[in-house]
C-alpha cells in the first residue's frame, strides 16, 4: 500500500515554500521544515549528499520502545540496550548500518549486548574519521594562518620603510621651507637695495643730462649747421644767446620706420643757461617753424624740453595716462624729475612715488607697461 505524504509540516502544521529543503522521514516519509527538526543547511546536505537515514522524533519512539519490548529477561537484563539519557532528540540521526543493526535485534538475530558494541565501534570509527579530517583541516588552516602572519610581518616592515621615508620627507620639507624663507628674507632686502641701486643709477644718469634741452619738430636739412639752428630758435624765444654758451650739440638719428626728423640735443656749459633757455621756451606759445622763417610745406609745433633718460621718459608717458585717468591736472618735469600734481590747491609730487605706491596697492603698474 502507498504511503501519504503530507503537504504540511507536522510540527508546526505550515506549508513549504517552492524549493524549500525538507527533512523526510525514512519510515512515516512525511516533510519536516529544517528549523522545526533543528537542522542547519548544511547538516540537510550532508545527510541529502552521504545518503543517510533519518528518522523523525515519534518514530524515533516508536523505534526505541520496540528494542525496549524486545530485550530479554534474566541474565541477559545486566546489559540492557542503549541508554536514553539527554533528550529524546539526541539520537535523531540513524545510519543505514545502526538501522540493519536494530532490524536484526527486532528479528532476534542479534542479542543486545553485541548492537551496543557494534554501535560503540561505528561511533568510534565515525569519530577517529571525522577527527583525522578536522585535523587536517586545522593543519591546513594553520599553515595558512602562518603564511598569512609571516605576510604581515613583511606588510608590516614595508609600512614602516614607508613611514620612515615619509617622516624623513616631512622633515627635509620643513628643513627646505625654512631655508625657502630665509632665501625670501634676503631676496627682499636685496630687491630693495637693487631698487635702491637703480633709483641711485637712474638719478646719476639724469643729473648728466641735467645741462641738455632736446628740441622735436624742426625739419633736417642739407648740411645743415645745428648751431645756426639753436641762435635762430632761440631769437624766436626772445633769448639771448651766445655760441660760448654751448658745450656740445647735434641731431640725433631719427627713429627707424618714422618719417619724423631727428631730435636736436643741445648741452649747455652751465645749468643756469639750460634753464633760463627752458623758461624763455615756455614763455613762448604755440612754437612753430613759421616762427623761425621755414615756409615750405606746412607749419608744425616745436616742442623744447629737459633732456630725459629712457627711463624717465617711460615714467612721463605713463604719468600722462594716469593724468587722464583720475583727472590729474599737472604733469611737468622739474630738474629732471616727473612731477604731477592733482590741481592748484594740492601740493607737487614726485611722479615716480606716486605711481609706485599706486602699483604696489594694485598690484600692477598705473597707466599700462610704459613701454
Amino acid at each position: 500500500m502507498s504511503v501519504k505524504l503530507s503537504l504540511q509540516c507536522p510540527n508546526c502544521k505550515k506549508g513549504f515554500a517552492n524549493n524549500a529543503y525538507r527533512m523526510k522521514c525514512d519510515s512515516c516519509r512525511n516533510a519536516f521544515h529544517l528549523e522545526c527538526v533543528n537542522f542547519s543547511r548544511e547538516d540537510f546536505l550532508f545527510h541529502r549528499d552521504n545518503k543517510k537515514r533519518w528518522l523523525c522524533e515519534p518514530c524515533l519512539k516508536v523505534k526505541r520502545k520496540s528494542m525496549s519490548d524486545s530485550t530479554p529477561t534474566g541474565s541477559q537484563k545486566s546489559s540492557p540496550a542503549p541508554s536514553q539519557q539527554g533528550s529524546d532528540n539526541e539520537l535523531e540521526v540513524e545510519t543505514p548500518e545502526l538501522a540493519d543493526i536494530h532490524s536484526e535485534i527486532q528479528g532476534g538475530m542479534v542479542a543486545p549486548d553485541d548492537t551496543v558494541k557494534e554501535l560503540l565501534l561505528s561511533f568510534r570509527k565515525e569519530f577517529r574519521e571525522n577527527n583525522l579530517a578536522m585535523t587536517r583541516k586545522l593543519d591546513v588552516s594553520t599553515s595558512e594562518i602562518r603564511d598569512l602572519k609571516e605576510h604581515m610581518n613583511t606588510y608590516s616592515d614595508l609600512i614602516q620603510e614607508n613611514v620612515d621615508a615619509i617622516t624623513a620627507l616631512r622633515n627635509e620639507i620643513t628643513l627646505l621651507r625654512q631655508l625657502n624663507e630665509d632665501l625670501v628674507a634676503k631676496n627682499t632686502v636685496l630687491e630693495k637695495r637693487v631698487n635702491s641701486l637703480q633709483e641711485k643709477i637712474e638719478d646719476f644718469d639724469q643729473n648728466a643730462l641735467a645741462k641738455t634741452v632736446e628740441i622735436t619738430g624742426i625739419p633736417a636739412g642739407r648740411d645743415e649747421c645745428i648751431v645756426d639752428i639753436v641762435s635762430n630758435v632761440s631769437r624766436a624765444i626772445n633769448f639771448d644767446f651766445n655760441q660760448s654758451m654751448i658745450d656740445n650739440c647735434y641731431r640725433r638719428r631719427p627713429a627707424s620706420g618714422t618719417d619724423r626728423p631727428g631730435t636736436i640735443a643741445v648741452t649747455f656749459v652751465r645749468r643756469l643757461d639750460k634753464d633760463g633757455f627752458l623758461s624763455s621756451a615756455r614763455r613762448k606759445k604755440d612754437l612753430s617753424t613759421r616762427d623761425l622763417g621755414i615756409i615750405d610745406g606746412e607749419s608744425v609745433r616745436i616742442f623744447i624740453n629737459q633732456s630725459l633718460t629712457f627711463t624717465n621718459r617711460q615714467l612721463l608717458n605713463r604719468a600722462k595716462i594716469f593724468k587722464a585717468d583720475n583727472g590729474y591736472r599737472f604733469v611737468w618735469v622739474r630738474n629732471g624729475q616727473v612731477m604731477i600734481r592733482k590741481d592748484e590747491n594740492s601740493a607737487p609730487m614726485e611722479a615716480r612715488k606716486v605711481l609706485s605706491n599706486i602699483g604696489s596697492k594694485n598690484g600692477s603698474t598705473p597707466g599700462g607697461s610704459g613701454c
